[in-house]
């Protein structure tokens, strides 16, 4: 009964284990696209403002403005909702957990193949072949 009771209490712990790093790569993997989108933000903000006063400059010197110039330069963090936000963070978790879930091949039946991404075949052809 207690050897019961420790392996139940053992997947438990596992677990709750789990879910907290799952809980902190999310937590992780958001924070980086906000920073990211902050960081897209700060640059658009800066490139509006060039263009802008690039505008200015030449309606001032009454010159022809180029239409190019004349589009504005949008902020992708005010235009980035919550659902994208979201949408990006699973996707790179997504990515995250591919590369470290070697202990769920085995309860899902995946095998890993990475023999062929790095093999040097090409050493061991006869150059007089080609």
């Amino acid at each position: 009964m207690h050897a019961r009771k420790r392996q139940e209490d053992k997947a438990q712990k596992e677990k709750e284990a789990k879910e907290r790093r799952i809980l902190y790569k999310t937590r992780i993997a958001t924070s980086k696209v906000r920073k990211e989108l902050h960081a897209q933000g700060v640059q658009a903000q800066k490139a509006e403002l060039a263009r802008k006063k690039e505008v200015n400059m030449l309606l001032k010197a009454k010159q022809e403005v180029p239409i190019a110039l004349l589009t504005p330069i949008l902020d992708p963090k005010k235009e980035a909702n919550e659902e994208n936000i979201q949408e990006e963070v699973s996707t790179q978790l997504v990515s995250m957990m591919g590369q470290g879930n070697d202990d769920d091949d085995e309860a899902t039946g995946f095998i890993r193949f990475d023999g062929l991404d790095e093999t040097h075949d090409d050493d061991n052809v006869d150059p007089g072949l080609f």
